[in-house]
């Protein structure tokens, strides 16, 4: 299955772009193809439980998110969120809740305190603290 993804992300040219500082909305559309790519990729290892490779593939797409979309985008946070869920199955919960505060407070403020994606945010810092021991935070 892995494979199958990488031949075909190869083959629509959405693996090793070169980023530009400056571009035209074409190019922000073909690099964010190339980060969900990143991120398909990632999901892929995580699942296999690879996760050192989950990282590297969900931190390149992370990278693109934030060249071209920026920082307070719904994508950054789905980066974000994925980064905290890998962090969170090496038992690393401290650097799994940096990642999920920071999808937090992006969702809480591009999205609302209503969002489902928000609360999905609030349920996985939850998880993370009721799993470093923390349960009374976690309520």
């Amino acid at each position: 299955m892995l494979k199958k993804i990488l031949i075909a992300a190869a083959l629509i040219g959405t693996l090793g772009l070169p980023l530009h500082a400056q571009g035209t909305q074409a190019d922000a559309k073909e690099y964010a193809a190339q980060a969900t790519s990143y991120n398909g990729i990632g999901l892929v290892y995580y699942n296999q439980g690879n996760y050192a490779k989950a990282l590297e593939y969900h931190n390149k797409a992370l990278a693109v998110f934030l060249k071209v979309l920026g920082e307070n985008h719904p994508s950054t946070a789905t980066s974000y969120n994925n980064i905290g869920m890998v962090y969170g199955k090496q038992g690393n919960y401290a650097k799994a809740l940096e990642f999920f505060n920071k999808a937090l407070a992006i969702d809480l403020k591009v999205k609302g305190e209503n969002h489902p994606d928000t609360a999905a945010s609030h349920y996985n810092i939850g998880g993370m603290l009721y799993c470093s021991g923390k349960k009374t935070e976690a309520r």
